[in-house]
């Protein structure tokens, strides 16, 4: 009996395993099941401690990566459902029943059964693969959120991060304006007092002075606001990191150096996270789309029992050597379902065309993010440089405006207004600086490196 059950088994393994239906072509996407490139840790070329450091931080804390990896833990989960499919589903069963129905008793006896169920369903025209194939381009879906993830939150932090120092920069040369626009008040107000000068350039310097005055409560509001958005991307509190911020030395904004060969390798683009995503996805319609084209053939399912029962008085006993045992094989096919199979078939095809177009989409909106953060990282470091030839004059005509004055050619406030033209290029410079290096970390976040 046992050879008759294995022989059964072993033939319908056999007949899944030749009967295949004939998989789809991925002809205008043949690439998408390439391996994506090594991601690299392309904040590292601002050479800054400080966005080295946090950026370790953040791929330990960050909620958002925490929640993209349970979603891979529940894709997993969900791809071993699946695959179970293609083994038997074995279980044990133990019933007792007590009563005088069986042919023959006149007295209520107790009747025990036990034994093992054995159900397989042979797979031939696919449906099980399908479904598996759907599971792991879910999975591996979550694998590429999970990268795309990454990428936007480091490029929110190191863009936090920029947001921080220029703000706290714009702080510093503010209050050094504002020093040197109170002398200038200091002096003109003296040369009112000596009859020199009327009120009104007075008063123009003292309304200047107010307006550079109103700028630090805004740019210390600025620094908050950063300082808030990086603890948030790492998991804590408010104002946790601001005893290690506040014992930072000042240091200027610095910005990696464009190089036009890298423009030449754009198309990298196509294996960002985001566009694997799409891909993937795509690849999940599809499957999904054969699994519902599979579900309109039948379906043949074979099933087994093998055990023993036992009466209260042993009468009607059945022992191991003379086992109760059957064998089912079923055939069922859809006949009648008023169009709910075809209706599947035409939602799943309606799904992976749809899957398609999205996987295009995606594809150009990453070459438009690439080309348009490449442009303007470009451009913006061409403002930069043009800006520090900017402050080199400011300098010089600082170095001018004291010598004329120790020669009495003229006087301070001639070199107070030079200091502070001086710091208002500087808080320009600042300003460009900082643009330029948002613009590469969007440059960076597009190529999705």
């Amino acid at each position: 009996m046992k050879k008759v059950i294995l022989t059964v088994l072993l033939s319908s393994v056999f007949l899944s395993g030749c009967f295949r239906l004939p998989e789809k072509p991925v002809t205008s996407f043949a690439n998408i099941q390439k391996a994506p490139a090594k991601e690299q840790q392309w904040w590292r070329t601002f050479h800054d401690p400080l966005i080295t450091n946090l950026g370790k931080k953040l791929f330990e804390q960050n909620p958002e990566l925490k929640i993209a990896l349970t979603r891979i833990e529940e894709a997993r989960a969900l791809r071993r459902i699946n695959s179970s499919a293609l083994f038997p589903d074995i279980s044990g069963t133990v019933s007792t029943s007590r009563g005088n129905s069986e042919i023959g008793l006149t007295t209520p006896q107790t009747l025990t059964k036990g034994g093992f169920d054995t159900m397989w369903e042979a797979d031939i025209f696919g449906a099980n693969r399908a479904a598996i194939a759907a599971s792991e381009a879910r999975l591996q879906a979550s694998y590429a959120h999970a990268s795309d993830v990454r990428r936007i939150m480091i490029a929110d932090l190191v863009q936090a991060i920029i947001e921080w120092q220029q703000a706290r920069q714009i702080l510093s040369k503010t209050e050094d304006l504002l020093t040197v626009q109170s002398k200038q008040v200091a002096l003109l107000r003296a040369r009112v007092e000596a009859g020199l000068i009327n009120a009104a350039q007075l008063e123009q310097a003292r309304a200047q002075k107010e307006q550079i005055a109103a700028r630090i409560p805004l740019a210390k509001a600025s620094t908050k606001q950063a300082q808030y958005q990086i603890e948030r991307l790492l998991g804590q509190e408010p104002e946790s990191l601001s005893p290690d911020l506040s014992r930072l030395i000042k240091t200027s904004l610095k910005i990696p150096k464009p190089d036009d060969t890298l423009n030449k390798y754009i198309d990298v683009v196509r294996d960002r996270p985001d566009v694997r995503v799409a891909a993937f996805n795509l690849q999940e319609a599809q499957a999904d789309l054969r699994k519902a084209e599979a579900d309109l053939w039948p379906r043949i399912t074979f099933s087994a029992f093998w055990g023993i029962q036992k009466t209260s008085n042993g009468l009607t006993a059945v022992t191991a050597s003379n086992p109760l045992w059957s064998l089912t094989n079923t055939l069922s096919a859809p006949l009648l379902n008023f169009g709910r199979l075809r209706g599947a078939v035409d939602a799943a095809n309606v799904k992976a065309a749809r899957a398609a177009v999205e996987y295009e989409k995606a594809v150009l909106l990453s070459l438009q993010e690439a080309k348009t953060a490449f442009s303007d990282y470009s451009h913006n470091f061409q403002a930069v440089e043009q800006q520090i030839a900017v402050l080199k004059h400011k300098q010089e005509s600082i170095k001018l405006a004291k010598e004329q004055f120790e020669r009495g050619l003229t006087d301070m406030t001639d070199v107070t207004a030079a200091l502070a033209a001086h710091d208002e290029a500087a808080i320009v410079l600042i300003n460009r600086q900082a643009a330029a290096a948002l613009a590469y970390i969007r440059w960076q976040k597009a190529l999705g490196v």
